[in-house]
């Protein structure tokens, strides 16, 4: 569904299109027409790296196996140590050290108030888009707001979302009753 309609279906392919957007390409039905050489690279390469994880799991495996015995109180420093040292490297310095921490505690936040991380990356890969179209609607409409709701397929959106707006908040209302009540 990505490169057909522009959507992603996965996490991979939300920074998929967030690296697409940051260089300027809109992925979705147009992109075999503006970008037919990038389309065809992504398909090469990914039947060429296919082939090469393959080859390499094949003869691996063993071990990679051995790996998975490893603790986590060292793989994970390991693993932090080499994030911290890519930003150095790269050049970022202090700057992206800092930026790294904030997000490393804003995705704390977020997994101990239990917010769904592909939702969160799926909602910032798509807003731009979604602000950019109903810009575009609104300069159109000659600055009426109401053409929303005079025309059938945009009221046909606007109630979808305020049904699944209004589900979202009576479900978490509900199961922060259930939670109240039960303790």
């Amino acid at each position: 569904p990505l490169f057909g309609l522009g959507i992603p279906g996965s996490v991979s392919a939300a920074l998929l299109v967030g690296a697409f957007m940051i260089h300027g390409i809109q992925v979705g039905p147009l992109m075999l027409r503006d970008h037919p050489e990038m389309l065809f690279t992504i398909f090469s390469g990914m039947i060429v790296a296919s082939l090469l994880m393959l080859a390499v799991g094949w003869y691996g495996l063993r071990i990679f196996a051995k790996v998975t015995s490893v603790p986590p109180n060292i793989v994970i420093p390991v693993v932090i140590f080499l994030c911290l040292a890519g930003i150095q490297v790269q050049g970022y310095g202090t700057f992206g050290l800092i930026v790294v921490f904030g997000f490393a505690i804003f995705g704390y936040f977020l997994k101990k108030f239990d917010y769904s991380f592909v939702t969160f990356l799926v909602a910032f890969i798509v807003t731009p888009m979604l602000e950019m179209n109903l810009r575009q609607s609104i300069i159109l409409s000659g600055g009426e707001i109401s053409i929303l709701l005079e025309r059938p397929i945009a009221l046909v959106f606007v109630i979808i979302t305020a049904l699944m707006v209004l589900h979202l908040g009576w479900s978490s209302y509900r199961r922060n009753a259930i939670r109240r009540a039960s303790s």
